[in-house]
């Protein structure tokens, strides 16, 4: 027997297959909340690009009225708890730990890898002050006035962590599942210890600096 009315293949729900696209159960309610849902993206990513546009009382105003060190130091904070707690921690750990799919980064999504690469090159351009095509001045011109050394090595732990990263096989709710010695786990595990070696640059980088970096 072919596809029911609940589903259009294996695996999918009703309008999402080739079968019944557009014209399954729900299909209106679907559309309305993708446009919901795009909206609000779009009027997010508005409101972000508001709070840096130049010449405007916004936030992009404010970071650039503090002291030197106040900036570096939000910069790095940020940075570090993305990279440890929250990336390395609870975005990947708990999962592989747990092995439960409702603890991965975008378990409604299933696009948990491609953010976690997102998460990691946005740490890397950071650091960098780069964009795309765009290299202006970063974090790594700083530091590498202070400990050039350093520099290159946090340099090389960023690119390291997206490398794990890429490496890890999709979908990644399958990849934490198994034994530890699996293939899957083992990419996750290694992806894991490149951020939490990443974030001890960090803090290293912080202090070459002069600044305190605490770390929850």
């Amino acid at each position: 027997m072919g596809p029911g009315p609940e589903h259009d293949g294996p695996g999918q729900p009703a309008g999402l297959g080739l079968r019944g696209r557009g014209h399954g159960a729900n299909a209106a309610r679907r559309r309305e909340y993708l446009k919901l849902a795009t909206d609000l993206l779009v009027k997010d990513l508005e409101s972000v690009k508001a709070q840096w546009a130049p010449g405007a009382s916004n936030y992009a105003k404010e970071f650039s009225a503090q002291e030197l060190e106040e900036s570096v130091l939000a910069m790095l904070t940020g940075l570090g708890s993305l990279s440890g707690a929250e990336l390395s921690g609870e975005r990947m750990t708990v999962a592989y730990d747990n092995k439960d799919q409702e603890d991965e980064h975008s378990c409604f999504s299933d696009n948990t890898k491609a953010d976690l690469y997102a998460n990691a090159l946005g740490i890397q351009n950071v650091y960098l002050g780069r964009y795309g095509s765009q290299d202006g001045k970063g974090l790594d011109e700083l530091v590498a006035a202070v400990d050039p050394k350093l520099d290159e090595e946090l340099k090389k732990r960023l690119q390291a962590s997206i490398d794990a990263i890429q490496a890890i096989p999709g979908p990644f709710d399958q990849a934490i599942l198994g034994a530890d010695n699996s293939e899957g786990r083992q990419k996750v595990k290694a992806a894991i210890e490149a951020l939490e070696a990443q974030t001890e640059t960090l803090v290293d980088v912080a202090t070459a600096l002069g600044i305190t970096l605490n770390l929850e």
